[in-house]
C-alpha cells in the first residue's frame, strides 16, 4: 500500500525536482526554487524586463493570430505570399543594368567624379582603343613584322554599316591631322608592303634603335613604349624582344559607343581570334570588359544551379521523416519557390526605386538562399517543439503555436539582417549603396513570403500527414492503423544536441578551454585585421578562361610596369597674370612622391622659352603670340588648348605628366592627395585647376573604403544591438549575442587577410552580409534561452535541443550553397565563397559553442512571463495536488496537463 501511494504520489516539477509527497512540498518547491534561480541577473533592470516582457508578448501574440489565420485560411495565406511576389514584380519594367566603373566604385558626389565630368566637358573623349600585342621569344624580326602587317591589312579592310553605305577604317578612325591614329611599328616603314617584305632581320632593329621621326606624320617617335621584355647591348641598343604591341584608335564623339563603333569592334575581335601563324597573339577591343566583365558573373549561374541542387537535396534529407508520410520532398521544393519569390521582390522593389543592378547583384541569390533556409528550418523546428501533450490539439492551435514562436525568431533574425543592410544602403557607393537596397528587399521578400506562403504549405502539408495521406501521392490514404517505423520518429541530432553537446559545453574544463580557444582565435585574426590593407582593381571582373584575361596576363607581363598618364586641366584662368604660377607648376608637380621626374610636358613652358626675354606687353598680345606659336613651333600641342571662337581667349587647357606604377592603394591615395595639394596651392579655383587621370576615379574609392567600412560595421552594429534589444529585451543576452557577431566579424576579416582578400567595395559588402549572417546564429540561441525554464545547465540543454539542429542545419546548408563556388572564375563570387566559408564556421563555432558556454556561466534569468508562468504552474500543482482520504493525490493534476499549460505559453 505504502509503496503503490510513492508511486501516485512520485512527480517531477519543471525545473526536475521530484516531489515524493505532500508532507515536504513546501521545503522540495523552495529547494527547486533555488536550482532554477541560479541566473546572472547583474543587468535585469525591472523596468526593462516589463518592457521587454510586453514587447514579447504583444509580438508572439500578433503572431499567435497570423498563426491562426494562416491555419484556418492556408489558401489566403499562400495567395498573400504570391500576390507580394506579384506587386513586386511590377518595378521590373523599370529595371536597368548598370556596368560602367564611374557609376559603380566612384563616390557620389566626389571631387573625382566632378572632376570626370569637367575635363569630359573639356576634352571629351574622341576615340576608343582596341589592341593586340605579339609575343614569343624574339618578335624583333623580319618575318614577325611581314605577320603583323598581313595582321594590320586584314583589320583595316573592315567594313560596318549598312549595305549602300559601308564604313571603313579611314571612315571609322580618330585622326591626329590627316592622319588615321594608330602605333605601331609598322609605322617606321610607312606601312608599306614592299618595304616591310624587305626587311632582313638586322634592319629591324637597326631602324628600331635609330627612327626617332615618324615618317607619316613628321612627329618625334618613341618605338621603345611599344617593345616589352626587350634585351639590350652594352650601348644601351635593343637587341631582341618578347612582345610588341599594336594600338587601333575608332573614332567616338559619344560617351555610349554607336552600333557602327561596336560592330567594328567585334570584326576586330574575330579578326585576331584567328591568329597569326608561328607567333602568339593576344587581344582586346574597348568593348571587351563590358562582354566579358559584365558576364562574367551571369557566365556563373551554372553555379547557382548546382548550389541549389545540393540545397534541396540537403532539405529533402533533414526537413522530414524517413517514412512515406512524413517525409517533406515537397517542403523542400516549396522553400526553393519562396526563395525564387523572394529573389523576385528583391529585383523588383529594387528596379521600382530606381536602383541599378549591378556586376555584385549576381551573388543575391546565394544570399537569399543562405537566408531563407534558415528561417525554414526555424519554423519546422517550431513544429517540432511543440510538446506531446499538444497533440491533442486542433491543427488550427497548433499552426498558431508554431508561427508564434517561429515568427518571433525569424523577425529578430530578419529586422537586424534588414536593418544592417539599410545602414550599409546610406554609403556614398554606388554599387554598395545599390546592392544593399536589393539585399534588404531581398530578406523583406524572405520574411513575409515564409511566413504566410511557406507557413500555409507546411499546414497544408501536416494537416495531410494528421490524415495519413501519402507524403509523395496525397491521393493515398495509409490507413487509420498506419504507424511510422520506429526509427523514422525519433530526433537523433535534437538528442546530440542535448544530451551530449550541451552537457559537454557545461563541464567546466570545457568552457574554459572553449574560452581560450575563442580568445586565441581573437588574437589571430585581430593581428590578421591590423595587417588588412585597402586595395582595387577592375580587371579582377574578369573572369579566367578567355581571351580578355590572356590579355591581360601577357600585357601586365610586358607592359604592366609602365607609368600611368595623367593631365593638369586648367579652365579660364588668367594665362597672362600668373604667368610665374604656371611656369612653376611642372616643379611643383614633379616634387610629388611617385609622379615621374621630367614627365611634365608643359605647353605653357614651352612657349615661354620659345619666347626668350621677351614677354608680351599686354593680355591680347599673349594670345597673339601663343596662337602664332601653336600653329607653327608648337603644333604638337594644338590640341592642348581649347580657344574661344576668335582666338582671343583660352577656354581651356591640359598639362599632360605620369605617375610611376604603384602597387597598392595606399599608395596610389597618398599619391592623390600629394597632388591635390599642388594644385589648390595654385592661385585658381578648385574647379578651374586640377589634376585628373580616370584612373583616379578608383584611387578616390579606395582613399574612403576604410571609413566607409568602419562607419557601416559600427552603424550596423548599432542596429543589431538596439533591434536585439527590443526583441529580445534583456540587455545581458543582447550583449552576448552581440559579442560573438562581433567576434564572429574580427575572425572573418582577419583570415580575409592571410587569404590575400584586401579591403574593398566587394570584401565590405560581404562583411556587412557576414553580419547579418552572424546575427542569426547567434540569436535564435539567444532568444529560445530566454523563454527556457530551470537552471542555467538545464536552460542550455533545453535551448540546444529546440534549436541546436536548426541553427546547424541553416549553417551547413548556407555552405552547400557556395560550395559550387569555389569553382568560379569570378572575383566577385570566388571572393563571396572565401567570406561566406569563413562566416559559416566561425558564425556556428560562436553560435554553437561559444555563446551556450556563455550563457552556462553568465546567462540570465527568463522572461518575466515565463516565470510567471512556472510560478502558476507550481500553484496549480499545490491547489490541485491535495490529498484524498485514502492518503493518495489528486488525480485531476497530472505530467499531461502540467504540460497543457506550459504548451499555452
Amino acid at each position: 500500500m505504502n509503496e503503490h501511494s510513492d508511486k501516485q504520489n512520485n512527480y517531477r516539477m519543471p525545473g526536475g525536482e521530484k516531489i515524493d509527497s505532500e508532507k515536504n512540498l513546501e521545503v522540495r518547491m523552495q529547494r527547486n526554487e533555488a536550482k532554477e534561480d541560479d541566473s546572472c541577473n547583474l543587468c535585469n533592470c525591472s523596468w526593462l524586463e516589463k518592457a521587454g516582457d510586453y514587447v514579447i508578448r504583444g509580438m508572439e501574440f500578433v503572431f499567435y493570430k497570423i498563426g491562426r489565420f494562416i491555419g484556418r485560411f492556408p489558401w489566403a495565406g499562400i495567395l498573400i505570399g504570391i500576390a507580394i511576389c506579384a506587386v513586386s514584380l511590377l518595378g521590373i519594367i523599370r529595371w536597368n543594368e548598370e556596368t560602367r566603373a564611374r557609376y559603380l566604385w566612384v563616390p557620389a558626389d566626389s571631387r573625382a567624379g566632378d572632376e570626370f565630368y569637367i575635363s569630359r566637358k573639356w576634352f571629351p573623349s574622341t576615340s576608343r582603343i582596341s589592341r593586340f600585342i605579339l609575343h614569343g621569344d624574339n618578335v624583333l624580326t623580319a618575318d614577325v613584322m611581314q605577320k603583323a602587317l598581313d595582321l594590320d591589312t586584314r583589320i583595316k579592310a573592315i567594313t560596318v554599316g549598312a549595305d549602300d553605305s559601308p564604313q571603313g577604317w579611314t571612315d571609322m578612325c580618330a585622326r591626329a591631322g590627316p592622319n588615321c591614329l594608330q602605333s605601331s611599328l609598322l609605322e617606321i616603314w610607312s606601312y608599306d608592303q614592299t618595304t616591310v617584305d624587305a626587311l632582313s632581320d638586322q634592319d629591324v632593329l637597326d631602324d628600331i634603335n635609330t627612327v626617332t621621326t615618324s615618317p607619316i606624320s613628321g612627329r618625334d617617335y618613341d618605338p621603345f613604349i611599344l617593345i616589352g621584355g626587350e634585351s639590350t647591348d652594352s650601348e644601351g641598343n635593343v637587341t631582341r624582344a618578347r612582345a610588341i604591341a599594336f594600338n587601333f584608335f575608332i573614332a567616338n564623339s559619344n560617351d555610349e559607343p554607336s552600333k557602327d563603333v561596336l560592330n567594328w569592334e567585334q570584326e576586330f575581335l574575330d579578326i585576331c581570334e584567328k591568329g597569326v601563324d608561328g607567333v602568339q597573339l593576344d587581344y582586346f577591343a574597348a568593348r571587351s570588359f563590358s562582354d566579358i566583365g559584365g558576364g562574367a558573373i551571369g557566365a556563373d549561374a551554372q553555379f547557382l544551379f548546382v548550389g541549389y541542387i545540393l540545397v534541396t537535396i540537403f532539405l529533402c534529407l533533414v526537413l522530414g521523416s524517413f517514412n512515406c508520410r512524413d517525409q517533406k520532398v515537397y517542403m523542400a521544393l516549396a522553400g526553393l519557390l519562396v526563395i525564387g519569390m523572394s529573389i523576385g521582390v528583391s529585383f523588383g522593389l529594387g528596379s521600382l526605386t530606381g536602383f541599378d543592378y549591378g556586376p555584385l547583384h549576381g551573388v543575391l541569390p546565394f544570399l537569399l538562399l543562405g537566408i531563407g533556409v534558415d528561417d525554414m528550418f526555424v519554423v519546422v523546428a517550431a513544429w517540432e517543439n511543440l510538446p506531446e501533450s499538444t497533440n491533442h490539439l486542433p491543427h488550427v492551435e497548433k499552426v498558431a503555436l508554431m508561427v508564434k514562436h517561429a515568427g518571433a525568431s525569424i523577425l529578430i533574425t530578419s529586422l537586424t539582417d534588414v536593418a544592417a543592410f539599410l545602414i550599409g544602403s546610406s554609403t556614398v557607393l554606388p554599387a554598395l549603396r545599390s546592392f544593399c537596397m536589393f539585399a534588404a528587399f531581398g530578406i523583406f521578400g524572405l520574411f513575409t513570403i515564409t511566413l504566410f506562403l511557406f507557413t500555409a504549405l507546411f499546414s497544408l502539408n501536416q494537416w495531410r500527414a494528421g490524415k495519413n495521406l501519402n507524403a509523395c501521392c496525397c491521393c493515398y490514404f495509409h490507413g487509420d492503423d498506419y504507424q511510422p517505423n520506429r526509427c523514422s520518429r525519433r530526433s537523433y541530432s535534437q538528442l546530440v544536441f542535448e544530451k551530449y553537446i550541451a552537457t559537454f559545453l557545461c563541464y567546466w574544463p570545457v568552457k574554459i578551454v572553449v574560452i581560450a580557444v575563442t580568445l586565441a582565435l581573437c588574437g589571430v585574426s585581430a593581428y590578421g585585421v591590423s595587417q588588412q590593407e585597402s586595395d582595387f582593381n577592375g580587371e579582377w571582373f574578369i573572369p579566367g578562361g578567355n581571351y580578355f584575361d590572356d590579355y591581360l596576363g601577357v600585357n601586365n607581363r610586358y607592359f604592366g610596369g609602365r607609368d600611368t598618364p595623367s593631365h593638369v586641366f586648367l579652365g579660364e584662368v588668367d594665362y597672362f597674370g600668373e604667368r610665374d604660377a604656371l611656369l612653376a607648376l611642372p616643379g611643383e608637380l614633379e616634387s610629388v612622391r611617385n609622379v615621374r621626374s621630367g614627365s611634365v610636358d608643359s605647353w605653357f613652358s614651352q612657349f615661354y622659352q620659345h619666347l626668350g626675354e621677351t614677354w608680351p606687353a599686354s593680355e591680347a598680345e599673349f594670345y597673339s603670340q601663343l596662337a602664332t606659336y601653336l600653329s607653327g613651333d608648337g603644333d604638337e600641342y594644338q590640341s592642348d588648348v581649347n580657344w574661344n571662337s576668335d582666338e582671343t581667349a583660352i577656354l581651356s587647357s591640359r598639362i599632360p605628366y605620369a605617375y610611376v606604377r604603384m602597387k597598392t592603394s595606399d599608395i596610389r591615395a597618398q599619391a592623390l592627395d600629394d597632388t591635390r595639394e599642388v594644385m589648390d596651392a595654385l592661385p585658381f579655383p578648385n574647379r578651374d585647376a586640377f589634376a585628373f587621370n580616370d584612373d583616379m576615379l578608383g584611387w578616390e574609392a579606395d582613399k574612403i573604403i576604410y571609413g566607409e567600412l568602419i562607419r557601416n560595421v559600427l552603424l550596423a552594429f548599432v542596429c543589431v544591438f538596439v533591434v536585439c534589444l527590443i526583441l529580445i529585451a534583456n540587455i545581458v543576452t543582447c550583449l552576448l549575442v552581440v559579442s560573438c557577431v562581433i567576434l564572429t566579424l574580427v575572425d572573418v576579416t582577419g583570415m580575409l587577410h592571410f587569404w590575400d582578400v584586401p579591403i574593398n567595395t566587394i570584401s565590405t559588402i560581404f562583411l556587412l552580409l557576414a553580419i547579418g549572417l552572424a546575427v542569426d546564429y547567434a540569436a535564435h540561441i539567444g532568444h529560445v534561452f530566454m523563454t527556457s525554464y530551470g537552471n542555467k545547465k538545464s536552460r542550455v540543454q533545453q535551448t540546444m535541443k529546440a534549436m541546436g539542429t536548426a541553427v546547424f542545419n541553416g549553417g551547413f546548408s548556407t555552405f552547400l550553397a557556395f560550395v559550387p563556388l569555389a569553382l568560379s572564375q569570378s572575383y566577385v563570387f570566388w571572393t563571396f565563397f572565401q567570406a561566406f566559408f569563413l562566416v559559416s564556421v566561425f558564425g556556428l563555432f560562436h553560435g554553437l559553442v561559444f555563446l551556450p558556454v556563455l550563457l552556462s556561466i553568465i546567462g540570465p534569468s527568463p522572461y518575466l512571463s515565463v516565470r510567471t508562468l512556472n510560478q502558476q504552474v507550481r500553484e496549480d500543482w499545490v491547489q490541485q495536488n491535495g490529498t484524498q482520504e485514502n492518503g493518495t493525490t489528486n488525480p485531476a493534476y497530472t505530467n499531461e496537463e502540467h504540460g497543457k499549460q506550459v504548451a499555452k505559453f
